[in-house]
């Protein structure tokens, strides 16, 4: 498809002007476009030799080009000045706009404009400061990249340099001074450079009752802040931070929760990923997180230079804005690539953070409970509320993802744990996220009245797991209440049967065919003062059973690996029935009974 793109600018551009002017070097939406012939035979080449042909006429160039097995056809404008163009592509498949320029010279006479402040690049942020000609600045949010250089006309270059390698940047402004197109240059090669001004942001922004107003992090991460409708200044609110979906930004995010209950009582904060998509239309920015290679606190080995990724950056955010704001509490939430990063949060950062809610997404390695080994940074995950979201219809994120991430944490003794879940699909807003920030008031509060009528109200409903994790909160700050006895010995009374016939089993485990039954006894009464021994007794037995399945495991997806399918799954099988008390068992035995 690309090959068709550039096929449709080369054509165009030598319609509007002698082949001698046009060829050369252009930049794209699509990449690197180099140029050569006359408008009845064209040729362009790009990427990896790929070469392109066609013809123009007038001022519209019409063409048909193959990308593999698929036919493109497509048309181009280009403009008055001669150095930019825009068209459209069309298959069979589907249809997009293509964007391409070079540099004006004309643009190095033009009036010299104010292009201090922030611009968005597809590099991060670009920040500048101007005094007469002379530029100075930095880009990005990883604080390794620097900027320097001079303002010529409308035309602005630039050296940057950073531990990662220097370059070069060029861009024309257009003549309002809001957008600018250009190039990047680096050591291996060279691509086309976009910036949009950030107008209305500011650092240490002060939030406005009832308004959304724009900020940017130290680290140049764009956020929005929305006070309730009766923030006064010097109020301190609790934080409630939403992380958005790929492809997208916070802002509508904000809008929705702003205006629902949980408005009237956060400070509500979107915050932006630092990967702008440069297709992007003006005033509607679209934005992504990188995580995939950021290995933080756990066991895993990172790759250079990833820890600069964004659960660095954004953890970096909320610390500043906890410390501006005098926030008691904060809570992270995200959906989809959002719902994917709020994990971060509670398991590589559980000091920044009271609770979570992840939202129509999974988990990924590095964020799972079983690859941290620091016991004092386990116990402070474990003080984290977590309220897994998700829809059992979201057919972009499977519904099984959002609740393996939520038997991961099961598995692994997080107390304060509830999976929510309706029948909704993906979209975010039919999902139960207010009902899952209520919830982690409740299981984050420090009123010792308020925790005991919710403790009560989760017995009645026999959320077992949520009474004791109520109860151990009182224990910790209201250790002579009451109520924290009272609770725990209605949830041992539920608990007492199932905690004997489970300790007798142990004590002759057989072949495991009660496994079932104790997990589910497990996943309510884990943490109830009867359950103790009995618990004892499971992790002894787990822990003779987790090696061999460890090994099982590795050996059932070394024979994926090869091919040997049946093979696989055989050996999982045996996991399950010889392994039944490891931790793999209960996942193993899910994707076993969804393969049928």
């Amino acid at each position: 498809m690309a090959n068709a793109f550039r096929f449709v600018l080369l054509s165009f551009l030598l319609v509007v002007a002698p082949a001698q002017e046009i060829a050369g070097t252009w930049f794209t939406t699509r990449g690197v476009l180099e140029l050569e012939g006359k408008p009845d035979s064209l040729r362009g080449r790009y990427g990896d030799n790929c070469t392109l042909t066609g013809t123009a006429k007038g001022k519209e160039l019409r063409f048909e080009a193959k990308e593999g097995q698929v036919t493109l056809e497509a048309k181009l404008t280009i403009d008055k000045s001669g150095h930019r163009f825009t068209g459209e592509w069309t298959t069979a498949n589907g249809k997009g706009t293509w964007r391409g320029w070079r540099h004006d010279p004309a643009a190095e006479k033009g009036k010299a404009p104010s292009v201090a402040g922030f611009w968005r690049t597809g590099w991060g942020v670009l920040e500048l400061e101007q005094q007469g000609n002379k530029l100075k600045g930095g880009i990005g949010s990883q604080g390794w990249t620097t900027v320097r250089g001079d303002l010529k006309g409308r035309t602005i270059e630039l050296t940057y340099e950073s531990a990662l390698g220097n370059g070069t940047f060029q861009l024309d402004v257009d003549s309002d001074g809001k957008q600018a197109v250009g190039h990047a240059t680096w050591a291996q090669g060279k691509g086309a450079l976009q910036a949009q001004r950030l107008e209305g942001h500011a650092r240490k922004v002060t939030p406005k009752p009832g308004a959304i107003v724009a900020g940017l992090g130290q680290n140049r991460l764009v956020y929005w802040l929305r006070a309730p409708k009766t923030w006064k200044p010097g109020q301190s609110l609790p934080l409630l931070v939403f992380l958005h979906g790929s492809n997208y930004c916070s802002k509508p995010y904000v809008e929705t929760i702003g205006s629902s209950p949980l408005g009237d009582r956060y400070l509500v904060v979107g915050i932006d990923g630092e990967r702008w998509d440069e297709s992007s239309a003006p005033g509607d920015p679209r934005q992504n997180y990188t995580y995939a290679n950021f290995m933080g606190k756990s066991t895993y080995e990172g790759y250079p230079n990833t820890h600069r990724e964004s659960p660095a950056l954004v953890a970096e955010l909320l610390e500043e804005l906890q410390k501006q704001h005098h926030c008691s509490r904060t809570f992270v939430g995200g959906h989809s690539q959002g719902g994917f990063l709020s994990w971060f949060f509670a398991m590589h950062y559980p000091d920044l953070v009271q609770g979570v809610f992840p939202m129509s997404s999974g988990m990924t390695m590095q964020c799972e409970p079983d690859v941290f080994a620091d016991a004092a940074l386990r116990s402070k995950q474990r003080n984290v509320a977590i309220a897994v979201v998700h829809g059992r219809n979201d057919d972009v994120v499977g519904f099984s993802q959002g609740e393996g991430t939520f038997r991961s944490c099961q598995e692994q003794a997080f107390p304060i744990l509830r999976l929510f879940a309706n029948e909704a699909g993906h979209a975010f807003i039919a999902l139960p996220w207010i009902e899952a920030v209520q919830w982690l008031e409740t299981m984050s509060g420090s009123d010792a009245a308020a925790l005991a009528k919710a403790g009560r109200a989760a017995l009645d409903e026999d959320h077992f797991r949520d009474v004791m994790a109520i109860v151990l909160r009182l224990r910790a700050i209201a250790p002579t209440d009451p109520v924290a006895k009272e609770l725990a010995a209605k949830v041992d009374e539920y608990a007492d049967g199932d905690a004997e016939r489970f300790t007798k089993a142990l004590a002759e485990p057989g072949d495991g065919a009660w496994i079932d039954d104790f997990l589910a006894f497990r996943d309510k009464f884990e943490f109830a003062d009867r359950a103790r021994d009995v618990m004892a007794k499971f992790a002894t037995l787990r822990a003779e059973h987790e090696g061999p399945a460890k090994k099982l495991f590795d050996a059932a997806r070394a024979k994926f690996n090869k091919g040997d399918r049946d093979g696989g799954w055989s050996t999982y099988a045996e996991l399950v029935r010889d392994c039944w008390a490891s931790s793999w068992a209960p996942r193993v035995k899910r994707w076993i009974a969804d393969r049928k």
